[in-house]
């Protein structure tokens, strides 16, 4: 099962400072992140912070990888993390198709990448989507594999640089349920510069198989 490390990979967060009728689908479609991208630090947040119904702070992690050598479309794939720092019980997510702006590279006007159709398309919530199932339940301090689905593998072929986003649930289910006042639920990720190399992302696939000629 060949193995893929990130080319690159961030965390892109942003504050909302009014948090009274905050609508996923608007935080969804924001266009820069609040704070600037850092492709080198060695964790990446996925969290959604409600702080006292006053601000709402999310994180999500960003990551491409080459499969510009994928010519067929593989068997199946997982994506490999690394979570810690686990808090309030974590949160759901997805992985999500995501489109940066230019490949090998991820600024703040990428927080949007995962309701684009392409690099420089516009932005919708309905351009949504999921690569998994929502990620319910991960064990902390270990690698997790999250299963990829059809969509995703026909895109490791489709795209020579296979580009996602892990989002909160909040945001792509439209649901805000269940936040209460003060929450903080997310985790970290190691990231592609962690220094243990065991505990950094990757994506694994599974070739198609090739019948033995008679």
């Amino acid at each position: 099962m060949p193995d893929l490390s990130p080319t690159i990979d961030s965390e892109l967060e942003h504050i909302y400072s009014n948090f009274s009728g905050i609508d996923p689908e608007v935080v969804a479609v924001e266009t820069s992140a609040g704070v600037s991208p850092n492709d080198s630090s060695t964790i990446m947040g996925i969290s959604w912070i409600n702080t006292l119904n006053v601000a709402v702070q999310y994180e999500s992690a960003y990551m491409e990888f080459d499969t510009s050598g994928i010519t067929s479309t593989p068997e199946s794939a997982t994506l490999k993390i690394y979570p810690q720092d686990v808090q309030d019980g974590g949160t759901d997510f997805y992985v999500c198709r995501a489109y940066l702006a230019s490949a090998g590279t991820i600024v703040a006007g990428d927080l949007d990448a995962y309701v684009k159709t392409g690099p420089s398309s516009g932005t919708s919530f309905s351009n949504i989507v999921k690569y998994s199932s929502k990620v319910e339940s991960l064990t902390e301090d270990e690698m997790n594999s999250i299963t990829l689905n059809s969509t995703a593998l026909a895109d490791m072929v489709s795209r020579d640089e296979f580009q996602i986003a892990l989002v909160t649930y909040h945001i792509i289910d439209d649901d805000l349920g269940g936040i209460t006042d003060g929450s903080e639920d997310g985790f970290n990720i190691r990231s592609q510069d962690h220094s243990t190399s065991a505990h950094r992302p990757v994506l694994s696939y599974e070739l198609p198989s090739v019948p033995i000629p008679n």
